[in-house]
């Protein structure tokens, strides 16, 4: 595996761009695209991006990105590609995308977010998973980190087992466990 890097030929028309993916010691592919209306110049490469992200899942390890991408897309195709990789793994590899800029989402920002988040708890693999991979994540990733977590009485533990909620209410986690792969 290698690194790719995703590029706009400077050819540029009212009505057709090419992108350009290559790497070292590969192939170089070109993808034409023509509208039958003007196209407008690229804020972004979030198009382009979401265009080849499946071919670089395949074939390297990281995609370098000659232009910026959106906060939004930044985060969602992280979460996109673990999805597809937990679906497909023999096919679909998660890669660290490098673009030269991340544009701030003005109508979701995250700074804000970061101090009321609160993570749905039942107990199950979905909420220990959801723990796990907030903790494991590096500060620099572009996720908003679980700052709390909350569990309901009667959602997953009926109300008449009064028993069992007391003594999940005592399990509390002061640091999240140290998960190692097997």
């Amino acid at each position: 595996m290698t690194t790719l890097t995703l590029d706009l030929e400077d050819a540029l028309s009212e009505k057709s761009q090419t992108l350009v993916l290559y790497g070292e010691g590969l192939q170089t592919i070109r993808i034409s695209i023509e509208s039958s209306a003007p196209l407008e110049h690229l804020k972004t490469m979030d198009g382009p991006l979401c265009n080849v992200i499946f071919h670089a899942m395949r074939h390297c390890k990281t995609l370098k990105v000659c232009g910026p991408i959106s906060e939004k897309l930044f985060r969602n195709i992280i979460l996109f590609q673990e999805a597809w990789h937990c679906h497909s793994p023999e096919i679909y590899r998660p890669v660290v995308i490098e673009p030269t800029e991340v544009i701030k989402s003005e109508n979701f920002p995250v700074s804000s977010l970061n101090n009321n988040l609160i993570q749905t708890f039942s107990g199950g693999v979905d909420s220990i998973f959801t723990l796990y991979r907030n903790h494991k994540l590096k500060k620099s990733e572009p996720f908003v980190m679980n700052r709390s977590a909350l569990l309901v009485h009667g959602f997953d533990v009926p109300i008449s087992n009064q028993t069992d909620f007391d003594q999940s209410g005592r399990c509390r986690v002061e640091s999240p466990p140290n998960f190692s792969s097997r």
